[in-house]
């Protein structure tokens, strides 16, 4: 379990803030972009920051959690922090 971030690979600015179970982190983080991009009806913000990108964002993990309780606290943390 993970906190991630996706950022603009040039400058690194983060503009997005996840959480993901699953294992393979990297390959969920890469669905967003796809499904940004081939999906235009999708209405969430980092939706249309991916299109707006035109480009896989870099992504890295701000912080692994052992439970979901600690999960969604972190979450909540680290958007706060980027905010």
């Amino acid at each position: 379990m993970v906190i991630y971030a996706l950022a603009v690979p040039d400058t690194e600015e983060v503009r997005y803030v996840g959480k993901t179970t699953k294992v393979d982190w990297q390959k969920y983080c890469r669905e967003h972009f796809e499904t940004a991009i081939s999906k235009r009806k999708l209405r969430r913000h980092v939706h249309f920051w991916l299109r707006k990108l035109g480009q896989q964002p870099k992504m890295f993990i701000l912080e692994e959690c052992d439970s979901k309780d600690e999960l969604n606290e972190a979450e909540r943390f680290w958007i706060d922090w980027y905010r």
